[in-house]
């Protein structure tokens, strides 16, 4: 098979990945979105031209799948930075309650210098 007919089924095939909502556990839909990704980028790297028709009109489609995939990832993506975000906050929080003293701040402070 072409590797640009590869491509557009396994990135279809990722696009599908994403939107199927059976997929809770998040590190093990990373660690397969990642050997997907791997897969692609060599399949990409076999792409050369010259190209008939068929094949740009598939570059195309290809395209914009393309995409659409990186609307997902960016999607992926915040939803991840939220909640590390999240995460880190209630870390803040928490070690405020274990010792409430624990920054204070010494802006106040005035030193005299003796003459």
């Amino acid at each position: 098979m072409h590797p640009l007919k590869e491509c557009y089924e396994l990135t279809a095939e990722i696009i599908r990945f994403f939107e199927d909502e059976q997929n809770d556990d998040r590190d093990s839909k990373i660690s397969v979105l990642q050997d997907k990704l791997r897969k692609r980028d060599d399949l990409m790297k076999k792409i050369t031209p010259p190209f008939s028709d068929g094949e740009q009109v598939l570059g195309r489609q290809l395209l914009q799948l393309n995409d659409r995939l990186l609307q997902l990832l960016n999607k992926e993506k915040a939803t991840i930075q939220q909640d590390i975000t999240k995460v880190k906050k209630r870390k803040k929080i928490h070690t405020g309650y274990i010792n409430p003293y624990g920054s204070l701040q010494t802006d106040g402070y005035f030193y005299d210098k003796k003459k």
